[in-house]
This record gives structure tokens, sequence and C-alpha cells, in this order.
């Protein structure tokens, strides 16, 4: 994509960030903001031709400080409070992060020129939990700014997510715990979320949300891949037995292309439906194992967390 281009990502020392670095290296002079010291130790280790500041999309002044120095020409904004429970347990935190901090962030780019695009999620559609809802503001703010999104649901071996600690607990000799086997969560790779963001940049400025068809697989066959020693401990708050991507009021404004769904701010005469993890491409036992095959226990080449 755009060859020697200065890209800021907040939040760059997560999973994502690492992702892009593979994939962007001597192509993109990114520049990495956020306020994890020891992450963005680690990854300058790894890419020390990378520039890093530490600073948080709370703070104007960091980001403007940021801009000045480095000189940004795209923006990725990816900073989040990410776990469920912690949001459910801080929702002024959560709302600071996601929700003030995404206005900081447009602010800046707009003072300075710069696009960007938002990084979203499942959980922000018909939202039940703290982090759902401030995902779905952040969106608006997007959107009403004239800047795309994208939204995906779990990416396959980021930092905590559940397949990493499903192999933790195997490797320890410990029991799994689920919230309930017929959940349905959506899977996808890493890969597969920067090419949506890849194609989010490419596309003209205009407040859509970009949407990949991801399959998705029930928890209790998710947990059967790695041990048959599986325990239901019940549903948590905030949680839903099914997400979903697209809401059936969001397709009426809804584009279907090449493996994708694009939501936009006109009617463009769709259908109502929805699309979930109910009702994508379920993933069997089988399947499961294929995408996560590093993952799961004997495996010689297990990934470290991000």
């Amino acid at each position: 994509m755009f060859g020697n281009m200065r890209v800021l990502i907040t939040g760059g020392s997560g999973s994502l960030g690492h992702q892009l670095a593979e994939q962007y290296m001597g192509k993109w002079d990114m520049i990495v903001f956020s306020r994890d010291e020891f992450k963005q130790s680690q990854m300058h280790s790894k890419y020390p031709e990378f520039s890093y500041v530490i600073g948080d999309v709370r703070d104007k002044y960091s980001l403007r400080s940021a801009f000045r120095v480095h000189k940004p020409e795209f923006v990725i904004h990816a900073a989040a409070m990410k776990r469920i429970e912690v949001c459910e347990a801080n929702p002024w935190q959560a709302i600071q992060t996601e929700v003030l901090g995404a206005k900081n962030v447009l602010d800046v780019c707009h003072e300075f020129g710069v696009p960007v695009v938002g990084v979203s999620t499942d959980k922000a559609v018909k939202p039940v939990n703290t982090y759902g809802i401030s995902k779905a503001l952040q969106e608006k703010l997007f959107i009403n700014a004239g800047f795309n999104c994208v939204r995906y649901g779990n990416v396959i071996g980021s930092r905590g997510s559940v397949i990493p600690m499903f192999h933790k607990l195997v490797a320890q000799g410990k029991p799994l715990t689920i919230t309930n086997p017929d959940m349905t969560r959506f899977l996808m790779k890493l890969e597969e979320a920067v090419g949506l963001i890849d194609k989010a940049m490419k596309s003209e400025p205009n407040g859509h949300v970009f949407v990949k068809k991801s399959p998705a697989c029930t928890v209790g066959d998710l947990a059967a891949c790695f041990s048959a020693d599986v325990r239901v401990v019940g549903e948590r708050p905030g949680e839903k037995l099914h997400e979903l991507l697209v809401s059936e009021d969001e397709m009426p404004k809804t584009v279907e292309e090449d493996g994708h769904f694009i939501v936009t701010p006109k009617h463009q005469g769709g259908k109502r439906w929805e699309y979930g993890s109910h009702n994508t491409d379920r993933l069997t036992q089988a399947r499961i194992k294929e995408l996560i095959g590093e993952w799961l226990p004997g495996s010689q080449t297990v990934p470290s967390e991000i």
C-alpha cells in the first residue's frame, strides 16, 4: 500500500500493531503510540526502525506532541480497553478511553489534516455491555466525522483472548472453564483483520463501516479441541449468547461485495436481516483445529501471546 508513508497507530504496541509491523515493515514508517512502556520496549527490541511515543488517547496534549514531532500521514485508531469484565466494573474508565479518547484522536486528526480509520468490534452491534456501548458511540463519532471504521469479532491468539488462555490452562494441567457451551463467536486471523484495515484505508473516507464475513464456532466446540476436561460455570454479566457484525437495521444501508459488508450512511435498498455468529458459516471441530493448530496441545510452533 502507501510506500514509505508515516502511519501512527494508537495502541500500537498491542496485537494489531505487531501484525501491522510484520506486514508493512519496509513499506510504512510506523509510529507506535501507546501508554504501555514495557510492551513498547519489547516491541522496540524487535522493530528498532520504528518510532515509539509514550502517550494516552485521553491526553490530547500527548497526541498533539506526537503529531508535531512525527508528522503522521495516516492514523489507525486501535487503542481500547477490551476486556468486557473490566469495562463492566469500570464504566467511566471505558468511556474515557473508547469515547473521549476517540474524540481526541478525531480532533487532532482534523487539526493536522490527517485521515484516520477506527477499529471497532462486533460487541458494538446491539450492545449489551459497557465495552460494546462505548465502541458503538466511538463508531458514531467516526461516521459523523466522515471517517471509515472496521468492525470484526474475535481475533485468534490476540492478547487476552480465550485461545491463549485455553492453551495455558492445558499446559498447567488445569480444567477449562466456559460460561455456556452453546455460545457462538466469530473467529478470524490477525492478518485478516489487517487486510480489512487495508481495505478501509484504501477507500474514500466517507463514514463507512467495513465488515469481513467470518466463520464462527460454539465455545463448547472450541474448548473440546483443547481438552476433554471442560467445566461450565455460567454466563458472566455483559455476555451475549451470539454476536452480530451487521444488525437488521443496518442491513438496508449495507452493500455486499467480495466477502465483505460495507455499512453506509444511506439506504441502499437491501433487505432486513442480521448477520451474526448464529447464522454465518459454522466451523466444525476439524476446521477449528486447522485454524488454531499452532495453539493446540502438542504443537511445536506455539506463538507467543502479544
